[in-house]
Formats: C-alpha cells, sequence, structure tokens
C-alpha cells in the first residue's frame, strides 16, 4: 500500500520533467529520467545511515561495505590522545637516524594501488606495493599506506618518520574520536610503538615539489595502480559509493 502511494507521488513529477505522455509507465518514464524508484531510494538511505553509525554490516555479492568501528569498542576517552602531525617544509631534511617511510597512494584509469618508499639516511632500503579494490577511494588508499607504514614500524623495533602528502588522512589520524577502522588500527599501532619506548612522527609533505621519497613513492603507487596483478590488499566498498556498496539491483 505504502509503495503504491509513493509510485503515485513519484509518477507525476517524473513524467514531468521528462515531458512524456501521462499514460506513461512509471518504470519506463525513471528509467528516461535516470531516477531511483522512491521505495529503493529511502532502502539506500536507510542502509547508509546504518553503515555510517555501525549498526550494519552490509556485504553485497563478495564486497563488503566499510563500516565504522563501534564507538564502544574504542579506547576510553580519558585515555585518548591526539596523534599529532607536522607540516613540513619543503625538500626539508630529516634526522638521518631516523628510518622514513614515505607513502602515497593513486587512483588512476579505474585501478588503485598504494605504496611504501623507505629510506635509511639517504638510501632506499625497500619498498612495497599495495592492491586496493577498484571501487577505492584515494582517502581509502592514503589511509591504508599510512596504516601499512604503521604495521611495518610495529613490527620492527626502531625509531620511524612517516611522511603523506595527504592532509586529509593525516587529520583523520588525528582526531581521536574518528572511527574509521583503517585510523583507528593505525592509532592502536602509534600507541604500540610509543609504549615499548620507541619514536614515530608523522609528516605532511607536499606533493610534487621535489621530495625525492615523496616522488618515489608516487610513482611506485600509481605502478601498483597499473600494473600489480594480485588479489585486492584492501576491498571494503566506502559507503559514498552507493552503486558499488548499496544498490545491486540497479547495476544490471
Amino acid at each position: 500500500m505504502a509503495k503504491k502511494k509513493l509510485n503515485a507521488i513519484q509518477r507525476g513529477f517524473v513524467q514531468k520533467v521528462v515531458r512524456t505522455y501521462r499514460t506513461a509507465s512509471l518504470d519506463s518514464v525513471l528509467l528516461l529520467a535516470g531516477i531511483l524508484p522512491l521505495d529503493l531510494r529511502i532502502q539506500e538511505a536507510a542502509a547508509i545511515y546504518e553503515i555510517k553509525k555501525g549498526f550494519s554490516q552490509r556485504i553485497v555479492g563478495d564486497r563488503v561495505v566499510e563500516t565504522r568501528v563501534p564507538y564502544n569498542n574504542k579506547v576510553h576517552p580519558s585515555e585518548r590522545e591526539e596523534t599529532e602531525y607536522t607540516c613540513l617544509e619543503d625538500c626539508a631534511e630529516l634526522p638521518n637516524s631516523i628510518i622514513n617511510i614515505y607513502t602515497d597512494g593513486s587512483k588512476i584509469e579505474g585501478t588503485v594501488g598504494a605504496a611504501l618508499s623507505i629510506w635509511d639516511g639517504a638510501v632506499e632500503t625497500k619498498t612495497r606495493k599495495l592492491k586496493l579494490d577498484n571501487c577505492c577511494t584515494v582517502y581509502q588508499v592514503e589511509l591504508l599506506a599510512i596504516n601499512a607504514a604503521t604495521n611495518i614500524a610495529l613490527a620492527t623495533p626502531g625509531n620511524y618518520n612517516i611522511l603523506s602528502d595527504s592532509r586529509s588522512a593525516l587529520q583523520t589520524l588525528a582526531d581521536p574520536d574518528d572511527t574509521h577502522p583503517l585510523a583507528e588500527e593505525a592509532r592502536k599501532n602509534i600507541r604500540r610503538i610509543k609504549t615499548r619506548g620507541n619514536t614515530i612522527n608523522l609528516y605532511w609533505v607536499k606533493a610534487h615539489v621535489g621530495i625525492t621519497g615523496n616522488e618515489r613513492a608516487d610513482a611506485l603507487a600509481k605502478d601498483a595502480a597499473l600494473k600489480l596483478k594480485k588479489k585486492p590488499d584492501y576491498e571494503q566498498c566506502p559507503v559514498s559509493n552507493r552503486l558499488c556498496g548499496i544498490s545491486p539491483s540497479l547495476q544490471a
């Protein structure tokens, strides 16, 4: 009954949008207008709300929609610390006694990749490439790259600088109340690294100004996106990608 009322409401204005005859069916005018039926739009909005609030672990095909970490699973507010980052001046020198990990991500020609370039002094000692599902966003890939850098720092004790040209990703990490799963995991890694007595610093660097490590990470990320053939290291659909995660019936 409710669906019939919604259809009756929608049919009138969609017919005016496409300037068709009053006898045209609702399905045909919706198709011409490129508009979702109201009942599906309501379901979509409800699903997005549930995912954002962490109430849903919706699976679409072989993909999982990225969900926020439930607030009660986070560290108690009294124990949270801000994860600060520093804006580094162009080409400023970093201490040679600390290992520098440059991170970057790329979404190019519909493919997505991330990379890490690890430097000990003036020498690149190691690189790592990561592959993401094509539905992932640049924001996700930048967060994944930083997260991977914290994993390396946690696995191999030492003092580290992590350098990224994504201020949005670093700002997410700096917000102790943000519940993005990649940011939350990175913050936990950073706390564990500091607890054992090691140093880990986060830096924002300006892209494409001649910083060797950053340029190297950028080239590796593009190469990972275009050429890396492997199962994605991260394939959760962002909530913002509706066709990827919310309305599979419309993808035929």
